[in-house]
């Protein structure tokens, strides 16, 4: 019975500690990226991320049955705050559940008018759409209108923020996914982010990632910068425009 008792103890120890230094190995490694984000000028926010759900309200992707913000650092350039995190959309059903990833970078802006805009690269199948009939915006710049398939809820709200020097930013970068609120402008792209461990190897030279983040900071600014005047509030309340918004769609 001792030998028994002995051994179920050392069973209990062994699960005990292998559950224990996983947990403990992951907080070495967040204290360490809290570190590093400190030194590089970044901010640390984890799980914590202000305003994520905010962000995505009524554009589509906050879609699914369930959601979460992640693996979130941050950046203050030029005045704006921008936030990177993955974002992961849960869907469930009686029998299974699957979650579709994103990477994200963002900001809140006010405008003074809600409207939406979903700006991506247009496909082939786009072109199809659009002889038979479709939202997709039409601009007088034709490389800007051949590149990317707009749409935008209500029409004004699109083509009062894609003025010609908009549109030469947006040319910069071809492939980018871009949603525009009355309160926020959202890059995202699918796939995953970072994890804990990804983010050590961001700060330590992991130059995809790195490369994404200073490119969507570096489009970010431009794209502030550009806003046209006449769409930025003065005083008084936000206006409502149309609630009806079409849904992102990532290619």
């Amino acid at each position: 019975m001792n030998i028994f008792v002995m051994m179920l103890v050392l069973i209990l120890v062994a699960t005990f500690l292998a559950l224990l230094v996983p947990i403990i190995r992951g907080m070495k490694i967040e204290r360490r990226i809290k570190d590093i984000c400190m030194w590089k000028g970044y901010r640390y926010y984890g799980e914590n991320i202000p305003d994520a759900h905010f962000l995505f309200q009524g554009t589509g992707m906050d879609r699914g049955d369930r959601h979460r913000a992640q693996y979130g650092i941050g950046r203050r350039i030029e005045g704006l705050d921008i936030r990177f995190f993955d974002w992961e959309v849960i869907h469930e059903d009686d029998e299974n559940q699957w979650s579709e990833y994103f990477k994200v970078a963002a900001i809140h802006k006010q405008f003074n008018f809600y409207g939406y805009i979903h700006v991506r690269r247009e496909g082939m199948l786009d072109k199809f759409d659009t002889i038979f009939g479709s939202n997709d915006l039409d601009f007088e710049n034709k490389a800007f209108s051949d590149r990317f398939f707009v749409r935008a809820n209500p029409e004004r709200f699109g083509y009062d923020f894609f003025h010609p020097r908009m549109m030469e930013v947006f040319l910069e970068f071809p492939d980018v996914n871009v949603i525009v609120t009355g309160r926020s402008i959202v890059i995202f792209q699918r796939g995953s982010f970072a994890q804990r461990g990804t983010l050590l190897r961001i700060f330590e030279g992991e130059k995809p990632i790195q490369t994404w983040i200073d490119g969507t900071t570096y489009m970010l600014v431009k794209i502030h910068k550009n806003i046209p005047k006449i769409m930025l509030p003065h005083k008084g309340p936000l206006i409502q425009g149309d609630a009806r918004r079409p849904q992102p769609e990532s290619r």
